[in-house]
């Protein structure tokens, strides 16, 4: 039982760590209900420091812009 237990525990850190890229990725294929509701998170796992409520998809969407070139 014990194996188990590491191994998924494991297997939850190496999912919930996504590179830039990836986040950004997501997002721009994502529909945009979903990229709202979600915005802030991604926020915060891009490392944006200035959080400005209700403006999550903006940040989220220029940082994304601005990663690609």
């Amino acid at each position: 039982m014990k194996p188990f237990v590491l191994i998924a525990a494991a297997a939850l850190l190496l999912t919930g760590c996504q590179s830039k890229k990836e986040i950004c990725a997501g997002f721009s294929v994502g529909n945009l209900e979903w990229q709202y509701k979600n915005a802030s998170k991604y926020r915060n796992q891009l490392g944006i420091k200035t959080p400005i409520e209700g403006h999550a998809y903006d940040q989220v969407y220029s940082f994304c812009e601005w990663y690609k070139s």
